[in-house]
């Protein structure tokens, strides 16, 4: 309503104009058309950006068929949320249990007097068709975790400046056992720390560094 009364008005001054000559008319419509054009544009904008509607994330299943792949593979999916959620590092043991890493503090890690909030999760099939169903946390409160490596029954665990070994010794899934091995990695960015501990074919455990120390 507003805006139908400032385009009355604005056309009833453009049509005094009329009984105008020369110069001061011009200046006037140049003005009025300014006016008109400063009003007008806000709404413009206003109603494109409420065109552009954000998609919601896509399935798990709608992202599989989004995914392009070689004419001889097949995607499937093994596991996904809510049982894993920003998942950066995966491997499989002797058993078949799938081991998550979620490292869901990057990249700015925890605010003051917030614990950390990498975790590590043990995935189980235990109907055998492919589909991790089952998910537990294996160890949280991890500062920025970025890999993991079975190894003799436990793991080994890359986190912020050093390497561990955790392992469950009870049988509840939890790790009771955690045993720091290396220290002094250094850590000034989130990307570049060690990470994803990887058993080599020479038996040796590899680990990735790239701030080279």
């Amino acid at each position: 309503m507003k805006r139908a009364k400032f385009f009355a008005l604005t056309q009833r001054l453009l049509r005094n104009t009329d009984s105008i000559s020369g110069t001061a008319a011009s200046g006037i419509r140049w003005w009025l058309a300014a006016l008109v054009l400063g009003v007008c544009l806000p709404f413009t904008l206003a109603a494109e950006k409420q065109a552009e509607v954000p998609k919601s994330p896509l399935s798990p299943e709608e992202s599989v068929k989004q995914t392009v792949v070689h004419p001889d593979f097949e995607m499937q999916i093994v596991a996904s949320e809510p049982n894993v959620i920003n998942p950066v590092a995966v491997a499989f043991d002797e058993t078949g249990v799938l081991w998550v890493v979620e490292m869901t503090d990057y990249p700015h890690g925890p605010q003051p007097g917030e614990d950390p909030k990498s975790r590590i999760k043990l995935l189980r099939d235990k109907d055998q068709d492919g589909f991790y169903e089952t998910a537990t946390v294996f160890a949280d409160k991890l500062l920025f975790a970025t890999g993991v490596q079975p190894w003799k029954g436990g793991l080994i665990v890359t986190l912020a400046g050093k390497v561990q070994f955790m392992k469950d010794t009870n049988g509840d899934d939890k790790a009771d056992v955690v045993e720091t091995w290396f220290t002094g990695f250094k850590e000034e960015n989130s990307q570049l720390r060690a990470n994803h501990p990887t058993l080599g074919l020479d038996n040796h455990i590899y680990i990735s560094n790239g701030l080279r120390g």
